[in-house]
């Protein structure tokens, strides 16, 4: 790991701030006081859990530092130790996404795995069949009333999507896209599509053909937006179901020094599944040998899979005789 200096501390960001189930607006109030008192702007979502503040990294709020760090390829900015609150303030808090961090993994590359199947995939009629769906649509549940909300990065490619939908005979669902922390990434650019959003959509939409499909999307993939992505959706609300199939070992979040997100993700998600929403994350396409940067074959979990709130979705693959 190598430090590799610090932060212009004029630099704006946003970040959320997670308050614990239960916190009053009183409370939510001291807490956004308290930031303004560093000249951080801050807004209280309507239900009191979120904090969304904006301001510069040089902003003491949290007694924080921020350093550059190069770990391999990746470059990144993280905190120099976890955010730390007077305790009037703490009290309330239940995690952060002050912190930036690496960024997420999509999950749909299997470099350790056997894959076994049809070259060509499987289809919406394979997988109804695979998993018994069939019954269901006959009588009559075809996601009709319900909505999915699917947390990515980057972009879909529309026309793809729109060929999936033809390709399989699928009604021709229109995809609300919903943009978190900017359309735009650190370099100042508009992300372009990506396959891992794109499948996500065109899964969900082959199972539950009349569902709502809403596309959060964060810019840069970074595991602090994906606190601040978590808590938009909370806020929101309304979804019957939460699809997200990024991840990082939890291993890599000691490792990279960035342990306290796992705290923010996972205060957010909480808040999610305070409203009875069914909470779904991949397992991790590479098995639990998938962390390169700890050591080779290292036993791991995948982090949102791993979070008590989740059903984690993997780990099988289809034999035909």
């Amino acid at each position: 790991m190598q430090h590799i200096g610090s932060v212009n501390p004029a630099t704006l960001r946003g970040f959320t701030i997670v308050l614990k189930r239960g916190t009053t607006a009183v409370q939510a109030q001291a807490v956004a006081s308290y930031l303004q008192r560093f000249g951080l702007q801050s807004v209280i979502s309507t239900d009191h859990r979120f904090v969304h503040a904006t301001g510069s990294y040089a902003a003491a709020a949290a007694n924080v530092g921020f350093e550059r760090v190069k770990v391999g390829t990746q470059t990144f900015v993280r905190t120099t130790h976890p955010a730390q609150f007077p305790f009037t303030i703490a009290r309330y808090i239940a995690g952060t996404s002050i912190n930036p961090g690496v960024k997420a993994r999509a999950l749909n590359l299997r470099p350790q795995a056997l894959i076994a199947g049809p070259q060509t995939g499987y289809g919406p009629a394979d997988y109804a069949g695979i998993y018994d769906i069939n019954p269901v649509y006959t009588s009559g549940i075809n996601g009709k009333g319900s909505t999915v909300d699917i947390a990515a990065c980057f972009n879909i490619d529309p026309a793809d999507v729109a060929f999936f939908e033809t390709t399989y005979g699928l009604p021709n669902n229109k995809v609300h896209v919903i943009h978190v922390d900017d359309t735009l990434d650190q370099s100042g650019s508009v992300p372009p599509p990506d396959i891992e959003p794109t499948l996500d959509v065109e899964r969900v939409i082959a199972t539950a053909p009349q569902a709502k499909v809403n596309l959060y999307l964060v810019p840069d993939c970074l595991i602090s937006q994906f606190v601040d992505m978590f808590a938009k959706i909370a806020e929101d609300g309304g979804e019957t179901a939460l699809s997200v199939s990024y991840g990082l070992p939890e291993a890599d979040y000691g490792f990279f020094g960035i342990g306290d997100l796992i705290n923010g993700q996972s205060a957010a998600l909480e808040c999610i599944s305070d409203q009875d929403v069914a909470e779904f994350a991949a397992s991790g396409d590479s098995g639990s040998w998938g962390d390169p940067f700890i050591a080779v074959n290292f036993l791991d979990v995948i982090y949102p899979a791993s979070d008590p709130s989740v059903l984690s979705v993997g780990g099988t693959t289809q034999e035909r005789s």
